[in-house]
């Protein structure tokens, strides 16, 4: 467990080194790395790189030294503050992406598991993880194969442009009171999710990412959730998390340290497989600009999507067995205890 610090009672905290400093770090580095490697296929054709390669060992160890200290100071605090602009941006590209689509709009959150209340299985679930397997899919053959014929390409904008249409025209009140053809778009949501479905289940069943509590657990965190709130856990929806998490960390400061230290892990967790993602996409646009390098693109790029893969798994395993897990225990023991 990480205690609390005079660090941490300043604006900055152990987040901003986990969250933001590490991921914006990480990413520029490789970035400098792979636009180094492959300076001549890289879409900007930056001459930076070039000019380094002429400098030699001795010519920089001569510039260092007659450097002024002051100019390195300076030089170190930008250069710590882009990493840290950096590390913001990935932040809330990874908020966005992971946290409010992949998990909002897709997974579910993890209250809705751990206490078995059912998901809304209609048109508009079925579309976002059609989306994002579809996305996630065309992008991996982009870089691993061969471009789609033109063929291929009008077949596919057809197809979704009419599941686009579909999903937007849900809007309409309409559709919207129309139950027959409402159902009839849910069912056509369940097909378009089936392949993402089978391939979550397989991850869940690996990383018991779909065990719930148990029967006796719900039934007493039902009983003090509706006499401390006045709700019903099955209508509080993200309630559940949020007064829950309020609570404790109103009534104990020891928990809320480890709800913290929990929060930095998945957060870091997160962040980093967003900047691996980025530079997966920056590889890919370097092939798409015509590098011959194949074999060295493929491997880098296959190191990157890899490592983003374990991350966001890593990610959603924290938030699921440890972050959400210890709150809900921590509400009902607390909350018993406090009778």
């Amino acid at each position: 467990m990480i205690k609390e610090t005079k660090f941490s009672s300043t604006p900055f905290d152990l987040y901003d080194i986990f969250g933001y400093i590490v991921p914006g770090l990480i990413f520029l580095v490789f970035s400098i790395t792979i636009m180094s490697v492959f300076d001549g296929d890289f879409p900007l054709k930056s001459q930076i790189f070039s000019k380094l390669h002429e400098i030699s060992y001795e010519e920089l160890k001569e510039l260092k030294d007659n450097v002024p200290w002051w100019v390195e100071v300076t030089l170190l605090i930008s250069t710590i503050s882009i990493i840290y602009i950096i590390g913001h941006i990935i932040a809330s590209l990874s908020s966005l992406l992971i946290d409010k689509y992949l998990v909002k709009k897709i997974a579910g959150y993890p209250s809705q598991k751990l206490f078995n209340i059912p998901f809304n299985l209609d048109f508009s679930i079925g579309f976002y993880k059609f989306m994002f397997l579809i996305i996630n899919l065309y992008l991996v053959r982009l870089m691993f194969f061969s471009n789609p014929s033109r063929t291929e390409k009008i077949l596919g904008g057809v197809v979704l442009t009419i599941i686009i249409i579909g999903k937007l025209s849900l809007s309409t009140k309409k559709i919207q009171n129309n139950s027959k053809l409402q159902t009839r778009l849910d069912k056509f949501g369940l097909i378009l999710s089936w392949p993402f479905n089978f391939i979550i289940h397989f991850i869940e069943k690996s990383f018991s990412l779909n065990e719930s509590f148990n029967d006796e657990f719900i039934g007493n965190y039902k009983t003090r959730f509706k006499e401390l709130f006045k709700l019903e856990l099955e209508t509080a929806n993200t309630n559940i998390y949020w007064l829950s998490y309020c609570y404790v960390v109103e009534k104990n400061d020891h928990m809320k340290d480890i709800i913290r230290h929990f929060l930095r892990l998945y957060g870091f967790t997160r962040n980093l497989s967003t900047s691996f993602f980025l530079l997966f996409l920056m590889i890919l646009s370097i092939k798409l600009h015509g590098s011959v390098h194949v074999y060295r693109l493929n491997v880098a790029a296959s190191l990157s999507l890899l490592c983003s893969l374990i991350l966001i798994i890593r990610y959603y395993y924290l938030y699921y067995n440890y972050y959400s897990k210890f709150i809900f225990r921590a509400f009902l023991y607390l909350s018993n205890n406090n009778k």
